[in-house]
């Protein structure tokens, strides 16, 4: 549930930073989600969709969301790429390096939420 928290977060900052500059209409955002963040973007998609639908300046804003990968770093055998995770341990996932299987690992990319662009009608 961590999406509506988020996506809150989000869709006040859009508005705000609309507003601000004067845009009559947000056309389209672009949001960033990390691989790592456990953030499903179906649910993101639907509360963005819900929650910039509550706005006046949102309200037909165009939403495109894409997954950023993850990457690591392995501390002990110096691996670094990607990762997929096939391990849960009460619903989280286990992270664990696909070369070494160590655990000793450094997340480089793929766990952030980010607003990547917003198009706006002024």
């Amino acid at each position: 549930m961590h999406e509506f928290s988020t996506v809150k977060n989000i869709v006040e900052r859009v508005v705000e930073v609309a507003e601000k500059e004067g845009a009559k209409e947000i056309l389209q955002i672009e949001v960033g989600v990390g691989e790592f963040t456990l953030l499903e973007i179906e649910q993101m998609k639907f509360w963005l969709e819900m929650m910039l639908n509550s706005t006046e300046i949102g309200k037909s804003a165009k939403i495109v969301i894409h997954q950023i990968d993850g990457i690591i770093q392995c501390g002990d055998c110096r691996y670094k790429g990607g990762l997929k995770t096939t391990e849960l341990n009460h619903l989280f996932p286990i992270l664990r390096c696909p070369e070494c299987k160590g655990y000793n690992l450094k997340i480089i990319e793929g766990d952030d939420c980010l607003i990547k662009s917003m198009e706006i009608e002024n």
